[in-house]
């Protein structure tokens, strides 16, 4: 009985020190590639194509530099960064289509589980551990996601399939600028 209580023991620490590792390389890393969250907006300006403003003055860009082509060998179709105070609070990579018919208007073929967003999955699983899973909408295409969550820094990774393609979206942000403006508007 002591040595099931005392191995029951050993694996909650063993746990807990990967789960604070994990959480400490994403925290770490703080944002993707070379672009990180804090950076400010004129470290960027000459590679960013202003979108949108929106929330509390948040202002939306469209990354237009070489840096980042790939995550995880997939090719990335575009990267939006987000601004606040003239700082990056968000970053958000979209990749390629893994399967994308738009032109024809053919739908995809369903896979499921879909192969190119395990592999992405998997090499998140190795940074930063295992993800929770995240609120899915098939309404709008969201079929599978996943929530990786550090003191400082969120990551999640969404997968869509939107009928004549489909694709995943990384999302980085800055967690406690969130947690501030959700305290700040109630």
């Amino acid at each position: 009985m002591k040595k099931i209580i005392t191995l029951s023991t050993l694996i909650l620490l063993l746990n807990s020190v990967i789960n604070a590792q994990s959480s400490s390389v994403l925290d770490e890393k703080n944002g993707f590639k070379d672009i990180k969250l804090g950076d400010s907006y004129d470290k960027w300006k000459i590679n960013l194509t202003y979108l949108d403003t929106y929330g509390n003055n948040e202002k939306v860009y469209l990354y237009t530099g070489s840096c980042c082509q790939n995550a995880f060998n997939y090719p990335v179709e575009k990267i939006k960064i987000v601004f606040a105070n003239n700082k990056i609070i968000y970053i958000s990579i979209f990749l390629k289509p893994f399967q994308d018919n738009r032109a024809t208007g053919d739908p995809i073929k369903f896979r499921y589980p879909n192969l190119d967003f395990a592999s992405v999955n998997k090499d998140l699983i190795s940074l930063f551990g295992e993800g929770k899973d995240g609120a899915l909408t098939e309404g709008k295409g969201l079929l599978y996601s996943k929530i990786y969550e550090g003191k400082k820094v969120v990551l999640v990774a969404d997968y869509y399939n939107k009928n004549t393609y489909d694709f995943c979206n990384i999302l980085v942000y800055d967690k406690i600028y969130i947690e501030n403006k959700k305290q700040s508007g109630f």
